[in-house]
């Protein structure tokens, strides 16, 4: 099982709440993390192939994230893709929400839209957080 962790600014945020949320969910299921693999890269900026993430999906590893949006929350058939590869061949771990996706459970409509929304959600607020830091820099 891979620990995945991507932080899109390495000048406001680190990777360390997000790698403790992964352990205490890898603790409290049994689950030995064998490997971590951390990328500092907007998902925003960059396309799926050319993040790390892209291939541990393609050496079919199973992964635990903190959540959902660590995959990506702009590009919503990109984000379908990824989880439906992961579940294919293994487990993809949500580790905020405890939510495991898997070939078992990969089409059942509530646990994708449910987290397709937080994806969704989570893109709405990053939105308008910009947006309210660009408004703050203008008035200075």
């Amino acid at each position: 099982m891979i620990g995945y962790i991507r932080v899109s600014d390495s000048q406001r945020a680190d990777g360390e709440s997000q790698r403790e949320a992964i352990k205490a969910y890898a603790a409290k299921r049994g689950i030995q993390i064998t490997d971590w693999i951390e990328e500092h890269v907007s998902a925003t900026k960059t396309e799926l192939s050319e993040r790390k993430l892209f291939s541990l999906i393609t050496s079919q590893q199973s992964i635990i994230v903190s959540d959902i949006t660590r995959l990506g929350r702009h590009k919503v058939m990109e984000l379908v893709g990824a989880i439906g590869q992961i579940a294919s061949y293994g487990e993809l771990h949500l580790a905020y929400n405890d939510t495991i996706i898997s070939s078992e459970n990969v089409d059942n409509a509530e646990i994708i839209f449910t987290v397709i929304g937080q994806s969704f959600a989570s893109a709405v607020e990053a939105q308008k957080r910009s947006e309210r830091a660009k408004a703050g820099h203008a008035k200075r």
